[in-house]
């Protein structure tokens, strides 16, 4: 829905028909997921979405969009989401708040509309990463991984 090369008008009515049509589903509300996408798509895509969280894109009764939920682009590159460029997968968090900032343009955080990130514990200063998002108030999901369980449970504590 949130289409880099749609217009701002387009990307709400998708929006608002997405959100009346989810509640006969029994859908109330979800995060809308994003793809890996360029830097500048996001910048694009993000303030979009920000704009929707909450409410008022559609006329009750209708679904909520509680946050964005950002699907990538850190992830195994043998798990990368299917069809996407292989040029977006980024394989490293080192120095992870300029990580995050060179991928989203900005470093996710809950009050800018990001509610869970998902990315792959194994990849190097995902740990880091995971400490800063949490203090911003983004839940990381661990997936699109080839991590071990010893893996996921350091990222975890």
């Amino acid at each position: 829905a949130a289409d880099a090369t749609k217009s701002d008008a387009e990307v709400l009515s998708v929006l608002a028909a997405l959100c009346s049509q989810l509640p006969s589903l029994g859908i109330t509300a979800f995060c809308a997921a994003v793809r890996p996408h360029t830097t500048d798509s996001y910048a694009r895509i993000l303030p979009r979405l920000r704009a929707a969280i909450g409410g008022g894109v559609a006329p009750r009764p209708a679904a909520s969009i509680l946050g964005v939920h950002l699907d990538g682009p850190f992830c195994s590159s043998k798990h990368a989401p299917e069809g996407h460029p292989s040029q977006l997968v980024r394989e490293s968090l080192r120095d992870s708040t300029d990580a995050l900032r060179d991928v989203y343009s900005e470093v996710p955080s809950l009050e800018g509309g990001v509610a869970l990130l998902t990315l792959a514990p194994e990849l190097p200063g995902a740990t880091e990463a995971i400490e800063e998002l949490n203090a911003r108030g983004v839940k990381v999901g661990l997936g699109r991984t080839a991590a071990r369980l010893h893996e996921c449970t350091l990222a975890v504590h």
